[in-house]
């Protein structure tokens, strides 16, 4: 499946640039691998940020995200930063950005491990849960996204890729 963004009147009230966002998303090999392109085709560099939203089915008492330890986070809801020091567990509400992950992180979610695989171009992760501001739902999945939190520029007649694959 391909979608593809191009400008119009109602992105260019955010956002004025020249561009083409496509998203490839295949199914193969027992993976789903998304693919996301930014396409620069104005005549001046722009930035932007984004992360791919993942929302894994997890029991949130048993899940825990493993790939991150050593890594530098940025606590979102606290303000604070820190360092990640084992497995990453869901006892409260989390928003926290991670930066200089590797390119495999995984989510144990109390059934199975899912593997989230990310090319380098993804240079941080969020992970990410509602907790009780979602009281209908929020025991029942995780979000952990490949992401592009520190600006990614591209200049005119370039484009940017960048690659997900979950598996089990």
């Amino acid at each position: 499946m391909t979608m593809e963004l191009t400008p119009s009147d109602y992105t260019k009230a955010m956002w004025d640039k020249d561009f083409k966002v496509t998203e490839t998303v295949t199914l193969k090999g027992g993976a789903l691998e998304a693919v996301l392109v930014v396409e620069n085709n104005g005549s001046e560099a722009f930035d932007f940020t984004g992360s791919f939203h993942t929302y894994l089915s997890a029991d949130i008492n048993a899940a825990a995200v493993g790939g991150l330890n050593g890594c530098k986070t940025f606590d979102r809801l606290a303000e604070s930063d820190s360092t990640v020091s084992g497995d990453v567990k869901f006892t409260g509400p989390i928003d926290s950005v991670y930066y200089g992950v590797p390119e495999m992180l995984t989510l144990a979610t109390g059934k199975r491990t899912v593997n989230i695989k990310s090319s380098k171009t993804w240079t941080e992760a969020v992970v990410w849960t509602p907790w009780t501001d979602m009281e209908a739902c929020y025991k029942e999945f995780a979000c952990v996204e490949s992401a592009a939190v520190t600006p990614v520029v591209v200049a005119p007649g370039a484009s940017w890729t960048a690659t997900t694959t979950l598996s089990a």
